[in-house]
């Protein structure tokens, strides 16, 4: 029997600290590298990191031999343990592809999941126990935050002219302004010993009179340009007057114009996209790229193209995704997000996509790393998105899920690569699935997402303020009788008057330590109504009353209502009623 309850998942608010339910992970290795001492510390490490929801599935001949398994399980991460070149090949990413597309009856993905393998299995250790917001961005092309405020996307980003070379540079400092400049002072006219010297000192630290400092840990690179399996060419569309960065046996290094080779060996974790790079993401041999960023570059997450780009669809949409959206996704999770929008525009041929170009792209990057690992842009304080999502979900015998978008701008336009997007926080049964209400053109929902296309090119953008949203409700699947046990960390909640109620509500909560605590009131679509405590509590045993009066002092409605009593790790949910 299912234990009743009632939960509200929302992702939009931007500084919430309610986490997402506990996931299911799996770890998919072949008998012959979990029994290599080295390979298996590995599998060790990621059962210790997600002990005890993850389970360890070994194949013989190929990853189908333990489909069926997974289709049983049912994962929301699939770490796949590889080998360097014997198995992480570009064969086995594009059946990884297609398997985990073949979990269940629908032609979606069915699991975020990576590629986790490294130069040797210590590289591989030590990227697992990392975790990182990026905070600072360095790019070979003009990357900065958008000038349409309140929109933002980067914490600090410096952005470079390739171009151009040389000391052009665009800064967005963290106060959030953009200074487009000459910097003959920090910037060399090859900006490959630029780069090189930034990486090896593990930190930039700059000084422009008049302007904010810029000083940060490297924490992620992105490149575009010409490249190969194993270089990335700095200067476009011609080589000169700059150098390239080159890998061999492991070791990353800039070759540069006219100094000669600088040695990279960085130690700290960093996020490397090449959205616009042809073959670098290729993972076929020793010497290339994709080892030497996990094994002297410092990588803990990578994404690339293993073939020739041409379309983009895929590498700029999980890019995208990823900077767009600070603190919502990681980069495995963007790239799922963003296959699923590309296998959606596939299949409904959606105005402004070349079908070709999606057939082509659809199983062409590659994605390093742990899928399930803390690697986010920074969710700085002011962070803003250019469209707020919120998915509500209220946990009861029959599930009820709201999800909502609101532009935060003029002129947004959340389409193709950029359909908005949710990971669900429970796994439903699609034959249960019954929308009840809509005002997208198509909403798209699985046992594990939801998709709302509600924009394409040949309508208008979307106004600061308007929103799209889908009601339905839906029954969850693997719901086993939940067995408390006693836990002196737990928190308490509790309404003790009448429940309906009419003038005043009161509640009690307990909280076994010293920590944050944030109880509010909220409505049926998911809007607070009132924020009843907020800060830093010491343990004990609270009474509180709520008088039914909303932020302006204004009575509420009568209705249905949700008490929500939320810490850092943990969330409690009470169902309400107010009456006349």
């Amino acid at each position: 029997m299912k234990k009743y309850g009632i939960l509200i998942f929302l992702i939009v608010f931007l500084f919430s600290t309610i986490p997402l339910n506990a996931f299911k992970y799996a770890v998919v290795v072949s008998a012959s590298t979990y029994s290599d001492p080295s390979w298996g510390a590995v599998v060790d490490s990621l059962e210790n990191k997600y002990s005890p929801d993850v389970q360890v599935f070994q194949w013989t001949s190929s990853i189908y031999n333990v489909k069926t398994d997974l289709e049983n399980y049912q994962p929301d991460y699939i770490g796949f343990i590889c080998q360097p070149v014997s198995e992480a090949n570009e064969v086995f990413i594009r059946t990884a592809y297609i398997m985990t597309r073949e979990l269940d009856s629908d032609p979606y993905g069915d699991a975020v999941w990576g590629i986790i393998t490294g130069y040797n299995a210590d590289d591989v250790i030590r990227s697992l126990q990392c975790s990182l917001s990026v905070m600072t961005t360095v790019s070979s092309s003009p990357t900065a935050n958008p000038t349409n405020s309140p929109y933002r996307q980067f914490y600090q980003a410096i952005g470079t002219f390739e171009a151009e070379g040389g000391p052009h540079i665009k800064y967005s400092f963290s106060d959030g302004t953009i200074l487009d400049t000459l910097d003959t002072l920090n910037l060399y006219t090859d900006r490959t010993v630029t780069f090189a010297r930034w990486l090896n000192a593990e930190s930039i630290n700059i000084n422009l009179n008049g302007h904010p400092s810029f000083s940060g840990s490297f924490d992620m690179f992105v490149t575009s340009g010409h490249a190969n399996v194993n270089e990335w060419q700095a200067h476009y569309p011609d080589p000169d007057p700059e150098g390239y960065f080159r890998s061999l046996d492991g070791q990353l290094r800039a070759d540069t114009y006219d100094s000669g080779a600088i040695y990279i060996n960085s130690n700290n974790p960093k996020v490397y996209l090449c959205p616009g790079n042809c073959l670098i993401g290729k993972p076929d041999n020793i010497n290339y790229m994709v080892y030497a960023w996990f094994h002297t570059g410092g990588a803990i997450q990578m994404l690339a193209y293993m073939p020739v780009t041409w379309y983009g669809y895929q590498g700029w949409g999980a890019y995208s995704r990823f900077i767009s959206f600070p603190g919502l996704f990681n980069v495995a999770e963007s790239n799922y997000v963003t296959n699923q929008c590309l296998l959606f525009d596939l299949e409904n041929h959606t105005p402004g996509v070349d079908t070709y170009g999606l057939a082509y792209d659809r199983d062409a990057v590659a994605i390093y790393g742990d899928p399930a690992q803390y690697a986010k842009m920074y969710e700085y304080p002011d962070t803003c998105w250019y469209y707020s999502q919120e998915l509500v979900h209220i946990d009861a015998d029959v599930d009820t899920f709201i999800f909502t978008i609101e532009a935060n701008i003029d002129s947004v336009a959340p389409g193709t690569s950029k359909h908005p997007f949710a990971l669900l926080p429970v796994r439903i049964d699609p034959a249960s699935i019954n929308v009840e209400s809509t005002n997208a053109i198509i909403p798209v929902i699985t046992d594990n997402f939801v998709l709302l296309y509600c924009w394409n090119n040949q309508m208008q953008k979307l106004a600061k303020g308007e929103t799209r949203y889908v009601r339905w409700t839906a029954t969850q699947v693997g719901v086993e009788e939940e067995i408390i046990a006693v836990n002196p960390d737990r928190i308490m909640l509790k309404i003790t008057s009448a429940n309906p109620f009419n003038n005043y509500l009161e509640i009690n909560y307990e909280i076994p330590n010293h920590r944050f605590i944030n109880l509010s009131i909220f409505d049926i679509s998911g809007r607070e109504v009132r924020n009843l405590v907020s800060g830093q509590v010491s343990p004990g045993n609270y009474h509180i009353t709520w008088n039914g009066d909303d932020f302006q002092g204004s009575h509420v409605l009568p209705g249905k209502y949700f008490v929500v009593f939320k810490t850092e790790d943990q969330v409690l949910t009470e169902e309400i009623i107010k009456i006349k």
